[in-house]
């Protein structure tokens, strides 16, 4: 789910206690800017993305607004690079 060359540590247990009982999906996504060819090893571009995700649990459901910086890898694979 992260660029192999990512700052930073990806998410862990702490920062998504129970996300095995957790169902996430996507409902809209917005590129808010872009960076052609940023002077990053390993990454061909990088993009800010607005995204609406709902969150399903158990008992509840929420609808987060959430914004991630997101880098293209030279395998044309699109990774997250970083929260905001």
């Amino acid at each position: 789910m992260y660029h192999e060359n990512a700052p930073g540590e990806a998410w862990g247990q702490e920062e998504l206690p129970g996300v095995d009982r957790i169902s996430l999906s996507v409902e809209k996504t917005d590129v808010a800017d872009r960076v052609d060819q940023p002077d990053l090893e390993g990454v061909e571009e990088l993009a800010l993305v607005h995204v609406d995700i709902t969150m399903e649990g158990s008992a509840n459901s929420e609808l987060l607004k959430l914004a991630f910086e997101v880098a293209e890898n030279d395998d044309g694979e699109w990774k997250l690079w970083r929260d905001q």
